[in-house]
């Protein structure tokens, strides 16, 4: 009688044993399945030179503005006034109605005068266009031409170069990596304005893409002197030669 109860009881304690023997062995191999590497996944991705350019003006501390020129494209802009006239802390007219312009920026004390129209470096995608000596009287950007632009205000300017203490604005073009095809734009206004762009913009699959806009612009005028023609070309031209080289040629 106490064998058989004897055997039972080892019985059971060898099947206890087993029970907790299969209970480690599959906790030893989840926490092997925890331990395992798993590759890394790269996610490459593109952001928008917009997106990008804002998401810079932010980090800014100080008055740094971001103009979208889509936002202008089915507006009457005649000259830079009608863009820069809607930029915080820009004060921006012409007093004829050509592109003789003046503007001053908040925050400096450099206001330009009505003939070089000094006082605001403009530089187009990074490269000055405001002359040696600080006038902006050589030629004046054409804002259509434009992706967007960054105005900075007084000595937020700094990220330019020295010499931009009234403020700078520069302005980033359109490229064909924007948006491809032909596009035709027609508007006309009073005192027998009107203005015609023709753009062309193809990226090719060896990396090269261009975009050549063609514009003219005439304008009677509500003086004698207030006429004006105009007739514009603006090209660039770009090759991405690897994922981390690329170069851009511009023609005005």
């Amino acid at each position: 009688m106490n064998t058989g109860i004897r055997t039972a009881a080892y019985v059971t304690s060898l099947v206890v044993v087993q029970l907790c023997t299969q209970l480690a062995l599959a906790q030893d191999k989840s926490t092997d399945d925890d331990d395992q590497v798993i590759d890394a996944i790269t996610v490459f991705g593109t952001q928008s030179n917009l997106a990008s350019a804002s998401a810079e003006a932010a980090l800014t501390p100080g008055g740094v503005e971001l103009i979208d020129m889509d936002e202008f494209r089915e507006r009457n802009v005649s000259s830079l006034a009608d863009v820069l006239r809607h930029a915080p802390g820009i004060w921006s007219t012409s007093d004829n109605g050509s592109e003789a312009i003046f503007f001053s920026s908040r925050g400096s004390n450099l206001d330009s005068t009505d003939y070089d129209m000094n006082g605001i470096k403009l530089l187009q995608d990074g490269l000055s266009v405001t002359s040696a000596d600080g006038n902006n009287h050589n030629r004046i950007i054409d804002p259509l031409s434009a992706r967007h632009a960054v105005v900075a205000r007084g000595a937020n300017s700094m990220k330019y170069g020295a010499s931009t203490l009234g403020g700078a604005i520069n302005f980033e073009s359109v490229t064909a990596r924007d948006g491809t095809g032909a596009d035709l734009s027609l508007n006309g206004g009073s005192f027998g304005q009107l203005q015609t762009r023709l753009t062309f913009a193809d990226t090719f699959d060896n990396g090269l893409d261009g975009l050549l806009t063609i514009e003219a612009r005439q304008w009677d005028g509500y003086r004698e002197h207030n006429e004006q023609e105009r007739l514009g070309l603006y090209a660039n031209a770009g090759w991405q030669i690897s994922p981390d080289v690329a170069t851009r040629v511009y023609a005005t």
